[in-house]
């Protein structure tokens, strides 16, 4: 993907064509959300699992996080079920959510 030159590391036609894919999965990441980050924090972990469960027990409403990204598992409800698939998918136990197939 680089060559190197006289003076620094070049990106050949195809490192560019990387560096544009990339950047253009970055963006459509940031523009779309990620599943299961629900406090569009930039990482899916523990706190939206907790925000998922506490909106499904009244505790906050759906203003209080990014109701389409907390529906992992793709059954069109948020519930205790989304919230054990997020702690599954941050402590490493599977690797995608069943709403990303």
């Amino acid at each position: 993907l680089l060559m190197y030159g006289t003076e620094d590391f070049v990106p050949t036609d195809a490192g560019y064509a990387y560096i544009e894919e990339q950047i253009w999965n970055a963006l459509n990441a940031y523009k779309n959300g990620m599943l299961g980050d629900v406090n569009n924090d930039g990482k899916v972990n523990h706190i939206d699992a907790m925000l998922v469960l506490r909106y499904y027990t009244g505790k906050i409403g759906a203003n209080d996080l990014a109701l389409d990204m907390a529906d992992v598992d793709g059954d069109g409800k948020v519930n205790h079920v989304d919230a054990m698939l997020i702690l599954r998918y941050y402590t490493g136990k599977i690797a995608v959510f069943p709403a990303a197939n």
